[in-house]
């Protein structure tokens, strides 16, 4: 949806309401939208936190309140000749210690959002 909706503005990265997406409800997750106003400039945009969600218990091996979230920023030379202005990078939460698996293992393809 981000991808369509920077193609149509040209410029601009949109938040949830701007993309028309709807913030999901869980009793699993919080999910956050951490673009606060209606877009941002997508001319040198740095990595943003796009979305997150956090686990609201422990699930599995994977402590409560770990965090999942996409970045979102200007599409280096590389990714804008594939046709995409914009890049995303996921991330997944690691293990907080050795004798902990960390939270990929939940979401395995996860991290290949964007890819």
């Amino acid at each position: 949806m981000q991808d369509a909706y920077v193609a149509e503005s040209g410029t601009y990265v949109g938040n949830w309401t701007m993309i028309g997406y709807n913030m999901p409800q869980s009793n699993n997750f919080n999910y956050t939208g951490a673009i606060q106003t209606n877009t941002l400039a997508l001319a040198g945009l740095q990595a943003t936190e796009g979305w997150s969600a956090t686990n609201k218990a422990k699930l599995n091996d994977c402590a409560a309140n770990s965090k999942w979230s996409i970045q979102v920023e200007e599409a280096q030379t590389a990714n804008a000749a594939k046709g995409s202005p914009i890049s995303y990078t996921a991330d997944t939460p690691a293990a907080t210690n050795s004798s902990t698996s960390d939270c990929s293992q939940l979401t395995p393809n996860f991290t290949f959002i964007g890819q």
